[in-house]
């Protein structure tokens, strides 16, 4: 019997670390999100790593996104154009030491309108004792969207 409530306990601290962990991982993708959102770069830059990467891929090819230029697309939002929201679905984390990688389906709405859908893929890893986006590619659809 006592070993039984040792592994019980075991398992829930376990369990309570893992999800810790993971909603750790999410805060830089959360801050991005947010950041886009409310037109806020300074929350933006905070997500990512100083040397990030990323990358748009298309039915086109792939085209490589400056986050300078990113930040300065919200930037130059004007405050009556509608929020850029992102909403995630069927997100996935995997986690090994100071790395990460969450992919998770999106999809993108300009105010309430619909824009497009599509996969994010973001690497992270754990810079003095914060996660930070290093690597961020994307597909961008209009068609095969589960979740508008």
């Amino acid at each position: 019997m006592r070993i039984t409530i040792t592994f019980l306990i075991f398992m829930l601290i376990s369990f309570e670390s893992g999800a810790q962990t993971e909603n750790e991982v999410m805060k830089p993708i959360n801050l991005l999100f947010e950041g886009m959102r409310n037109t806020d770069t300074t929350m933006i830059k905070q997500a990512f790593s100083k040397n990030v990467i990323m990358k748009v891929v298309s039915s086109k090819g792939v085209k490589e996104e400056k986050l300078a230029h990113f930040i300065q697309q919200i930037g130059n939002k004007k405050s009556d154009t509608p929020d850029w929201i992102e909403k995630l679905y069927n997100t996935q984390i995997r986690i090994d030491g100071n790395l990460a990688h969450v992919w998770t389906d999106y999809s993108f709405y300009v105010g309430e309108e619909f824009s497009h859908c599509g996969v994010d893929s973001f690497a992270l890893i754990k810079i003095s004792g914060e996660w930070k986006i290093v690597y961020l590619m994307d597909t961008r659809r209009r068609e095969n969207c589960e979740n508008q």
